[in-house]
């Protein structure tokens, strides 16, 4: 999977979309919801259990999370909870197709109705790359942005 760093710096070279500062907040988190959430399953299940970590990168199970995390916001916040957590949830899934997983593993996105849904086209030993090129990117977004407000 890429970095928390590449996906968060993704979040940040797309943040120009985003307008409201809910929605912000809440497609950042999304962000990363997904690995810090399917690594807290792996934590208290035991390993008999780990395939109930799939469902924290599949679309559906994603949705139901980022559903129920927006339920627990105010009535007005909750449609925008849900649909910055979803989208940044969808950017996370979209990097992580990217990978080609070792052994023969895959992603699940479309769990449960299709199995191993990956894209598959940078190698897992790739990620410093990964992370050299997010790097710059992101320097490069933040250096674009300064330059555009001394305009």
């Amino acid at each position: 999977m890429p970095d928390t760093f590449s996906h968060i710096a993704l979040f940040y070279i797309l943040r120009k979309r985003i307008k409201r500062k809910i929605a912000f907040i809440a497609f950042l988190i999304g962000t990363v919801l997904p690995d810090y959430l399917r690594e807290f399953a792996l934590i208290i299940l035991p390993v008999e259990f780990s395939g109930y970590a799939i469902p924290f990168h599949s679309i559906i199970g994603l949705f139901i999370m980022s559903f129920i995390l927006s339920m627990l916001f105010i009535k007005s916040q909750q449609k925008e909870i849900f649909i910055g957590l979803f989208l940044g949830n969808m950017s996370h899934l979209f990097l992580d197709m990217l990978q080609v997983y070792p052994g023969g593993s895959s992603l699940y996105v479309f769990f449960p109705i299709l199995y191993k849904s990956d894209i598959g086209i940078i190698p897992e030993s790739s990620w410093i790359f990964i992370f050299i090129m997010t790097l710059l990117l992101f320097l490069i977004s933040m250096a674009i942005s300064e330059i555009k407000k001394k305009i």
